[in-house]
């Protein structure tokens, strides 16, 4: 077993390195970058969060085009300071999975470092800091929540559930996958340690109180009361039609375009919520083929992301050289330690709080199959992915993993 000054030196000597590389790396930009960009850089502007066009952001979330729009204000838009910020939010995500896991592993401390440490250096997972998009952003505020959805449980608090609501809130402001998660968090805060609503109801007005101002803002600028972005339905419409396409353009998108304007703009004003109609009616038609690219997006989430050795010219995708393939066992590894925790907790053989992590990453697995899946999207949980399989192994090699409070 590593001792405990060794573990930090390790980790230490990780986040010295997961720096050296964005300090020496230039952020590639690439088609869903200037989406984020050009909010942020009317923003730093003064101008607000608003579209090329000049109209009200509401293609995007708000949280990645402001932490950018940040950057921009204070150092430019260099390309490098993009990586660096990715980097930072990156190591602020792993420490926020360490204190999560020192909780439920409070004799682990060594082994927690260590697994932080090789976390962060995961090539699929550290790679995806060269690129300006929000997987990372989403990445360290899922972490932030998992840590505060921990303690919650495990010390019941006023304070700390009204933290893990405000955390999973400020998650959703960066991608609306992770509002599913206020359902288990609420449940799950109820029931443990004694059964007590009160505990859910400030975990949900702690959500509230982050999603409020944005949906308020939404309903005075583009006429909707809502905080998720506007783009939901196009991506439950394409998940319909082909797990390879262009998802800016493609014939069914203009068949339901030439539907809404022939008068079914009059029961939905916005296309993009027709486009949810639209595509229930497709799977009605033919459900199996459609779960048959439920199928497919759910083995393409899973697998390693390789965009930035593809763009260096490291790989080429579509091929299966021996380090993608490495990858590949890796994932598998990982998803399926996953698996086993949430099994143990179902099969109550450890507490409840085990929960949380693998729920995160299941919870947005079942999203991402039914809409759209990218490799790229599994790098938001790879810290968490390296937790579960921390606690899978803890439970193998111990007789009694179970911690102290948050029992089931």
């Amino acid at each position: 077993m590593p001792n405990r000054v060794a573990g930090r030196v390790l980790l230490l000597l990780a986040i010295a390195a997961a720096f050296a590389f964005g300090a020496q790396t230039q952020a590639f930009l690439v088609t869903d970058s200037p989406s984020y960009l050009d909010p942020a850089r009317a923003w730093a502007q003064g101008r607000g969060l608003t579209e090329p066009s000049g109209v009200p952001l509401q293609g995007r979330l708000p949280a990645y085009p402001l932490v950018l729009g940040l950057v921009i204000r204070w150092l430019g838009e260099g390309l490098t300071a993009f990586t660096l910020l990715n980097v930072t939010l990156l190591v602020a995500g792993v420490l926020f999975v360490r204190q999560g896991l020192r909780l439920l592993l409070p004799d682990g401390g060594p082994w927690v470092d260590l697994v932080s440490a090789v976390s962060l250096l995961y090539p699929p997972v550290l790679t995806t800091t060269a690129f300006v998009l929000q997987e990372t952003l989403i990445g360290c505020l899922l972490a932030a929540f998992f840590w505060a959805a921990t303690a919650a449980l495990l010390r019941p608090s006023t304070g700390r559930g009204l933290l893990a609501g405000l955390t999973l809130g400020l998650a959703c402001l960066a991608k609306v996958t992770a509002a599913p998660l206020a359902i288990p968090l609420a449940a799950a805060l109820a029931r443990v340690p004694k059964p007590q609503a009160r505990r859910a109801l400030i975990s949900l007005f702690g959500l509230a109180a982050c999603l409020l101002p944005w949906a308020v803002r939404n309903q005075q600028l583009v006429g909707r009361f809502a905080f998720s972005n506007n783009n939901g339905g196009v991506a439950v419409l394409g998940g319909t039609v082909s797990n390879e396409l262009d998802w800016n353009d493609f014939p069914e998108m203009r068949e339901a375009l030439v539907r809404w304007a022939a008068g079914e703009k009059m029961r939905h004003t916005i296309p993009d919520r027709f486009f949810y109609r639209v595509a229930l009616e497709r799977i009605r038609q033919d459900p199996w083929r459609w779960l048959r690219l439920v199928a497919g997006r759910a083995l393409r989430f899973a697998l390693p992301n390789r965009g930035y050795f593809a763009m260096v010219g490291a790989t080429r995708t579509g091929t299966l050289g021996p380090f993608y393939l490495a990858g590949v066992v890796v994932q598998a590894l990982l998803f399926g330690a996953c698996l086993r925790v949430g099994w143990l907790v179902l099969r109550r053989r450890v507490a409840l709080v085990w929960a949380v992590a693998p729920t995160i990453v299941l919870v947005h697995w079942a999203v991402y199959a039914l809409s759209f899946a990218t490799p790229r999207y599994n790098v938001s949980f790879g810290p968490l992915l390296w937790a579960c399989l921390l606690l899978a192994l803890w439970h193998a090699g111990r007789p009694s993993p179970t911690p102290k409070g948050g029992y089931d």
